[in-house]
């Protein structure tokens, strides 16, 4: 009669991790977490994005175009360094898929062989009110 109890506890356990197992498997007790894709696009050049299917939400990351250094006056002389593009980061901006939004990408500043070396270019993302990052100034 011990023995055959032993045996029949036994069963009930190996039955109860059953069911348990198979519970968590087939309804998420307890609860399975759900991880978002993250995925990220680089662009060198201004262009438009378009959201894709089931993307709600998206981050930007934007740098300003770096200033370029001044050119020599005289032969004694050398310019100054150019000053180095912003940075500006905005999270959960509002997308729609399949809608194309504005990417901007500043250009570096252009200099020449005397005088002042010129802004770099602003880069933003949909419109400078959403995200901006400022050209760096041009050095003289």
């Amino acid at each position: 009669m011990n023995r055959m109890v032993k045996q029949l506890s036994k069963m009930l356990k190996f039955f109860l991790v059953v069911v348990l197992i198979s519970g968590w498997i087939f309804s998420g007790w307890p609860g399975i977490q759900t991880v978002e894709a993250v995925t990220t696009d680089t662009f060198t050049a201004s262009t438009t994005w378009t959201a894709p299917t089931g993307v709600t939400s998206v981050t930007a990351e934007v740098w300003g175009g770096g200033g370029v250094g001044g050119g020599q006056y005289l032969a004694t002389d050398g310019g100054g360094g150019g000053g180095g593009g912003a940075y500006s980061k905005q999270t959960a901006i509002t997308v729609v898929p399949g809608n194309s939004y504005t990417v901007t990408v500043g250009a570096a500043g252009a200099g020449g062989t005397s005088g002042c070396g010129t802004t770099g270019g602003d880069s933003s993302f949909v419109n400078i009110s959403t995200v901006l990052a400022k050209g760096g100034v041009g050095g003289c």
